[in-house]
C-alpha cells in the first residue's frame, strides 16, 4: 500500500490540552526515536490544539525543539500561570466582566515565548494550521506555515498561538496586520473547535495530488459526561453573563465536533481513507476549560491515562500507519 498522506488534528479545550497532549506523548515512544513532526505531514489545530501543533513543529536545526513531554509539561507546570485562578466563578467575583477579560495575557505569552521562542510560523517542520475568528472582519481565519493552506502566513509562532487560543472572556484579541488589514483574531473554537474536517479537506486535496491515500487523526479534549437535564435552579444562573458565557462557548464547541466527526466517521472507508478519533469523558474532573487547580490537571491526566489504556489498540493501528 502506498504510504498515506498522514494529517493530526487536535481539538480547542483550554487546560484540557492535558488530554490529547497525554496521548500524543504515548504515541511519541510507540514511534520511538522518531517524533510526531516528522511522521506527519500536517498538523492541524485549534485554541490549545493549535498551541500542541505549533510546539509539535517548532524546529531545532532540522529536527524537532520539543518531545511530545514537553508539550505535555506545558500545561502540568505552566497552568496555572496561564490561568491563575482559573475555574468557575462565583457571582461575587465578576468584576473583571468590566474590563472585558477575566486573564491578563502575560503568563501566556511568557509560556508561549518560552516554548516557541521567535520561531517564525513558516519554519515549522511540518505543514501546520491553526483557526482563528477575525472579529473586524467578521470571517474566519486560518494561519498556516505555507501560504497555499491558510490565509496568515507572515507571523511567528507566538503570534499565532495567542490568534488560536484567545478565547472571547478569558484573553484579549491578538492584533494582526496583514497587508491592508488590520485583524483582531479570537480563538479558532467559534466556529472550528475540532479541526478534522479542516485536516481531512486539506488532506484530501494534498493526497489526491500526490496519489496516496489519506490517513487522519483526530484528539478530542474530552466531553462532560452524559447528564440529566439542568434542574430549575441552574438553568436560572445562564442569565448570569459569566454563566451564559462559558454556556455559549462549550455549546459552540461541542455540537459542530460532534458533526465533524459524524461525517468523516461515514467517509472512512478502511482503504484510501483510514480514520481515527480519540475522544473521553473528563469523568469527574473539571470540564471548566479553564480550571488549572492542582487537583483538576491531575485529574485530567488520569483521565487521559485511562483513555490511552482504552484505545491500546487503535493506537497500535495508528502506529503501524504512521511507520509505514
Amino acid at each position: 500500500m502506498d504510504t498515506p498522506f498522514r494529517v493530526l488534528a487536535i481539538d480547542g479545550g483550554g487546560i484540557r490540552g492535558v488530554i490529547p497532549a497525554t496521548v500524543l506523548v504515548d504515541l511519541e515512544q510507540r514511534l520511538a526515536p522518531r517524533r510526531l513532526a516528522t511522521v506527519f505531514d500536517l498538523i492541524v489545530g485549534t485554541s490549545t490544539g493549535g498551541i500542541i501543533a505549533l510546539g509539535l513543529t517548532v524546529p531545532d536545526g532540522e529536527h524537532p525543539r520539543h518531545p511530545a513531554e514537553r508539550l505535555l509539561e506545558f500545561y502540568l507546570s505552566d497552568g496555572e500561570a496561564i490561568f491563575p485562578g482559573g475555574g468557575p466563578v462565583p457571582l461575587t467575583r465578576t468584576s473583571w466582566l468590566r474590563e472585558g477579560t477575566r486573564y491578563s495575557v502575560t503568563g501566556l505569552e511568557e509560556a508561549l515565548h518560552r516554548c516557541l521562542g521567535d520561531t517564525p510560523l513558516t519554519a515549522a517542520l511540518t505543514g501546520v494550521v491553526v483557526t482563528s475568528y477575525d472579529l473586524a472582519y467578521g470571517e474566519p481565519v486560518v494561519l498556516s506555515s505555507r501560504p497555499e493552506l491558510g490565509d496568515v502566513t507572515d507571523v511567528t509562532m507566538v503570534v499565532a498561538a495567542r490568534a488560536t487560543s484567545a478565547a472571547p472572556m478569558f484573553f484579549k484579541p491578538q492584533i494582526v496586520r496583514d497587508g491592508h488589514r488590520e485583524r483582531m483574531l479570537v480563538d479558532g473554537g467559534l466556529y472550528m473547535n475540532n479541526p478534522a474536517l479542516l485536516g481531512y479537506l486539506l488532506g484530501a486535496q494534498a493526497a489526491a495530488q500526490e496519489e496516496r491515500p489519506l490517513a487522519l487523526v483526530s484528539l478530542g479534549t474530552g466531553t462532560r459526561p452524559p447528564r440529566a437535564p439542568l434542574p430549575a435552579a441552574e438553568r436560572a444562573q445562564m442569565r448570569d453573563a459569566s454563566t451564559a458565557a462559558r454556556t455559549v462557548l462549550e455549546a459552540v464547541a461541542t455540537g459542530g465536533g460532534r458533526l465533524a466527526h459524524l461525517l468523516l466517521a461515514r467517509l472512512a472507508d478502511g482503504q484510501r481513507f483510514r480514520y481515527w478519533r480519540l475522544q473521553t469523558t473528563v469523568g469527574s474532573c473539571s470540564f471548566t476549560m479553564d480550571d488549572s487547580s492542582a487537583e483538576n490537571v491531575a485529574c485530567l491526566y488520569q483521565c487521559a491515562c485511562g483513555l490511552v489504556s482504552a484505545m491500546d489498540e487503535e493506537l497500535s493501528a495508528i502506529t503501524h500507519v504512521l511507520a509505514t
